[in-house]
């Protein structure tokens, strides 16, 4: 994982466990508490998230 504040390719919600493109309309909605940042798609499915609706 990546530190909230650097530049991740996914952004993960730790409440909903679903993750983003950072370009994605949800990704900006997720509060910085919440925000986990990855810096692959393996990354994020490995650590439990699922791609959002929109980012599939």
């Amino acid at each position: 994982m990546v530190k909230a504040g650097s530049a991740g390719k996914y952004i993960g919600n730790s409440n909903s466990k679903k993750f983003h493109y950072p370009d994605c309309q949800w990704a900006q909605k997720i509060s910085p508490s919440n925000r986990v940042e990855f810096n692959t798609r393996e990354e994020a499915v490995n650590a439990g998230y699922q791609p959002c609706e929109g980012c599939r």
